[in-house]
């Protein structure tokens, strides 16, 4: 049974792309609910806890087309390394300001307009490195597991990261993710599948308008980057805002919010396990919907509630379905028509992480 709805472990090369994946979510959950409690507390202002989202999501979309050719003409691991140092460097950066106790807003600004650049290409290669290791008939099946990782690193990084901004304060609190997002590209360094190159390489803008042609011109993937711009817009402006709610309305510490943070981790490991399980299922388009519309649902009452024990149970009951809606995206927009420029109109799909969408908060 359980190799069943794992079958995606049984690739060496994908195991240690899950790997990566697990440390760089740890890394990513951590950031998420540093930033927006530090930006809180520097500027007492849920505008600014938006905008400087918002301010990410547009480096990533800026770059994000940019980013999906850079993904189809050089080695992914090798990128991947790449963006995480970078990761790394600015966030040390951060937290010697933090430690130095000179932090202004302009900084966190600038890093994250900066981290949404290189977010714009290292999604999109650690998308290509599943499907390089496990291939078209698995690929539901591996994406699904995928978030599983995603699940299971944000409860550890959620409740560390509270717990450290509490205890210790900011600045120690960025070094550890400075160290987490040094170390999370060591296992894809490990993979044994080889790099191949297109034998044919376009120039770089003719292969970002072939891209976006490719991708104006698929129905299919047309609706989807619809869909996508609606769940950004009013489904993730609530990881975005969490902070103000767990401040403002729910009256608790970082270290509250880390709980907040990770309780809906909860319902997302139990999405993975039926996703995983319905890896072969014809039904991806209603699957989507399905999930999306109890996504909505308990995202409402999460919105309406002001108490903090039922606000910490209703994150499991919609971030349970919230898993749902990637995997089922993502694999219809892989069966689509092979095309020579898939990182590129990969790129003008994928979800981004922050849109500029979530300063609308």
């Amino acid at each position: 049974m359980l190799g069943r709805l794992f079958v995606s472990f049984s690739s060496p090369d994908y195991r240690l792309v899950w790997s990566y994946f697990v440390l760089n979510f740890m890394g990513m959950s951590m950031e998420m609910l540093a930033q927006g409690w530090l930006v809180l507390v520097v500027t007492d202002s849920p505008f600014w806890v938006g905008g400087v989202a918002g301010l990410w999501g547009a480096g990533q979309v800026a770059f994000g087309v940019i980013g999906g050719v850079i993904v189809d003409r050089f080695n992914r691991r090798i990128i991947i390394a790449v963006v995480q140092v970078l990761r790394a460097a600015i966030f040390l950066t951060l937290g010697l300001l933090l430690i130095a106790d000179s932090i202004q807003l302009w900084h966190l600004l600038v890093a994250a307009l900066v981290q949404g650049m290189l977010m714009s290409t290292g999604l999109p290669a650690g998308e290509a490195l599943i499907y390089d290791t496990v291939g078209p008939k698995r690929l539901l099946n591996a994406i699904a597991v995928k978030q599983g990782a995603f699940s299971l690193a944000r409860i550890p990084g959620s409740i560390l990261a509270g717990t450290l901004i509490d205890a210790t304060g900011f600045g120690p609190c960025y070094m550890v993710i400075t160290g987490v997002l040094l170390f999370s590209p060591l296992p894809v360094l490990l993979i044994k599948t080889r790099y191949r190159r297109p034998p044919a390489v376009e120039s770089l803008w003719r292969n970002i308008t072939s891209g976006l042609s490719y991708a104006s011109r698929t129905s299919s993937l047309r609706s989807l980057l619809l869909f996508s711009t609606v769940v950004e817009l009013f489904g993730f402006s609530y990881f975005v805002m969490l902070p103000v709610v767990a401040r403002d309305v729910l009256h608790v510490e970082a270290s509250g919010l880390g709980y907040l943070s990770a309780a809906g981790s909860v319902g997302g490991l139990g999405a993975t396990v039926i996703l995983a399980a319905l890896a072969n299922s014809r039904s991806k388009h209603l699957m989507l919907a399905v999930t999306s519309a109890c996504v909505g649902t308990f995202l409402l009452l999460f919105g309406i509630s002001s108490w903090y024990a039922v606000s910490l149970v209703l994150p499991a009951w919609w971030e349970g379905p919230w898993p749902l809606t990637t995997p089922p995206w993502a694999r219809i927009c892989n069966s689509s028509p092979p095309t020579p420029c898939g990182g590129a109109s990969w790129a003008s799909t994928a979800s981004p992480s922050g849109s500029p969408l979530s300063a609308a908060s």
